[in-house]
């Protein structure tokens, strides 16, 4: 078949770029833009699971009758069938003949694809074939309707003069050449909607690259597709349904959105993207937005350009974007949103210390929007360690909402108390602000003897010989109480609850953390070698302190410049 971007003359390549960076057969493989099955097809002799979608149904019925359909299927009987059918007019004659002063068929053709598409149909209806027969049949119909097609090259247009071709009396045969191998699953739909259906190694993306728009292109065949009278034509020279919708990646604006959304969602750990040099998507952004997921590849293959007529000898350069994740995912700071983030990378039980500086949505800046604190305590409980500390910083009002939205693992809070204050824009009206709230959650416990109990490391302790008094029992006011002993305390200068730390010199955030308070803190509630998180990473202050003190740290942020400013810091 004529098809746009179609990869037959590329899927050695493809696929060999794929077995390079997948080990085994057993690799679970997304095709996630499928249009005529070749690539899913050609992946399938080399590996076993393989699956793929499109969003277009002709597409769907090609992509389905490559992948899913048996080798064993047989429908070289019903194809001699369907070739001694009668011509007789139908919805192809009705839209797309001389009947309806369009040239895509002659009329003959059209009544001898309408005779077809009926009895296929009722075979399917009446039980007579199976669903897998049925899509067959379907796939050499289209595969058949393109050879016989008046057409340029694709039906955004047809000729006015008769080619050769389609003044041939229409016949179909077996076009479809199943494989040896049938795959998982073949999706009808937005692949969006289907990206985590189970969890890929790779994802083989080949979205259009420019404004032409395959569901307007190839609306005749998706008309043949489904076979739908209840259509209403919104192009009268092409008969293009109005029920044909623009995709995104044909948008100079919306198909920045689309790229960034897969390659953010999908939990592949290998990536590749077919995307000619020709691509409305500028190749820096490709690359700059994989970098930033892991390793980046560019391989670049000369390649014949698509044309109408099939003639011509001008090439494009088929560029594969491939992207390998990062499997470490300790000493990372990834860039994004971090409950997303969090889901993608962060596997369960394996963090000993959350400490964060949330947004507390107290301000009007872009960055200090409240993130969804359910969504929130759910990703911390999943990756937390089941006896592990939480610490996170606050401020009135927000810190009663924090703790309202956890008060079972609430333990106790200690106060930041600044060196400069804030709110001078409203000192006229109310008191300057200088201290926030530090928060403590766990669910292990804080009692001597208890079975869990929580790690707590008192800072600036000191070592001293003082005897003590004992209890001396039962009073007025603690009835019951056993007597105890003098005893010698060793220790002494224990931390209390108000922590006076000055406020950081040069920041590259807004509300960055003094490094010697966040140092405080993690040698407090962890150990060393534990693996901190900070979901709010900002300046990245709390993977210097990890670094500073033995500890492994994790960490993501939202916004690219504070993100490149954190790694620049670190050094990453």
């Amino acid at each position: 078949m004529r098809y746009l971007g179609n990869k037959g003359l590329l899927c050695h390549s493809i696929v060999e770029e794929i077995q390079k960076r997948v080990s085994g057969k057993d690799a679970k493989i997304l095709d996630c833009f499928g249009g005529t099955g070749c690539v899913s097809s050609a992946l399938l002799k080399t590996f076993k699971n393989v699956s793929n979608c499109d969003i277009n149904y002709y597409a769907h019925i090609l992509c389905y009758a490559r992948l899913k359909v048996p080798q064993s299927t047989d429908v070289s009987e019903l194809i001699k069938n369907l070739n001694a059918l009668l011509p007789t007019c139908g919805l192809v004659t009705k839209y797309y003949s001389p009947d309806a002063n369009r040239k895509y068929f002659t009329k003959e053709n059209a009544m001898k694809i309408d005779a077809m598409r009926v009895e296929i149909e009722k075979w399917h209806t009446k039980g007579t074939i199976s669903h897998d027969q049925y899509m067959l049949l379907l796939a050499n119909l289209l595969e058949a309707v393109s050879r016989f097609s008046n057409i340029p090259g694709t039906y955004g247009a047809f000729n006015e003069n008769w080619d050769t071709r389609a003044l041939k009396p229409f016949t179909i045969e077996e076009h479809i050449e199943l494989s040896e191998n049938t795959g998982q699953n073949s999706y009808h739909g937005d692949t969006k909607d289907f990206l985590n259906n189970e969890k890929y190694d790779v994802l083989y993306m080949d979205p259009p690259y420019n404004n032409r728009n395959y569901a307007t292109y190839y609306h005749v065949l998706e008309f043949i597709a489904k076979y739908d009278d209840a259509i209403e034509i919104k192009d009268n020279k092409t008969g293009t349904p109005m029920s044909v919708v623009g995709s995104s990646w044909c948008s100079k604006t919306k198909c920045i959105e689309e790229i960034t959304y897969y390659i953010e969602n999908t939990k592949a750990n290998l990536v590749v993207l077919s995307y000619n040099n020709e691509g409305i998507i500028p190749c820096e952004y490709i690359e700059n937005l994989f970098k930033k997921y892991g390793t980046y590849e560019l391989v670049e293959i000369d390649h014949k350009r698509f044309t109408c007529n099939g003639k011509g000898d001008s090439k494009v350069i088929e560029r594969l974007h491939i992207l390998t994740k990062t499997s470490e995912w300790k000493n990372q700071i990834f860039h994004g949103d971090c409950v997303t983030g969090l889901g993608r990378y962060v596997p369960d039980s394996s963090v000993d210390l959350i400490c964060t500086d949330l947004p507390y949505g107290l301000t009007e800046c872009k960055w200090d929007t409240p993130i969804n604190l359910d969504d929130l305590w759910r990703e911390y409980l999943r990756v937390l360690k089941p006896h592990g500390n939480i610490v996170l910083f606050g401020q009135q009002p927000f810190s009663s909402r924090l703790v309202s939205s956890n008060y079972k693992m609430f333990k106790y809070s200690l106060v930041w108390k600044k060196s400069k204050p804030g709110g001078f824009a409203q000192a006229p009206y109310k008191v300057l602000c200088e201290h926030e709230d530090i928060l403590v959650f766990s669910n292990a416990k804080t009692a001597k003897n208890a079975k869990h109990r929580m790690t707590y490391n008192p800072q600036g302790t000191i070592p001293c010989e003082k005897v003590m008094k004992g209890k001396t029992g039962a009073t007025e006011h603690r009835k019951g109480r056993k007597t105890q002993d003098d005893y010698v305390q060793t220790v002494t200068n224990y931390p209390r609850s108000i922590l006076e730390f000055r406020n950081e010199g040069k920041v590259i955030h807004p509300t960055q953390k003094p490094i010697n308070l966040i140092e405080y803190l993690v040698k407090t509630f962890s150990n060393p070698g534990d693996v901190v998180l900070d979901s709010c990473m900002g300046s990245g202050t709390l993977a210097v302190a990890c670094i500073n003190t033995d500890r492994l740290f994790v960490g993501f942020e939202k916004d690219e410049t504070i993100y490149r400013a954190c790694l620049s810091r670190i050094k990453m």
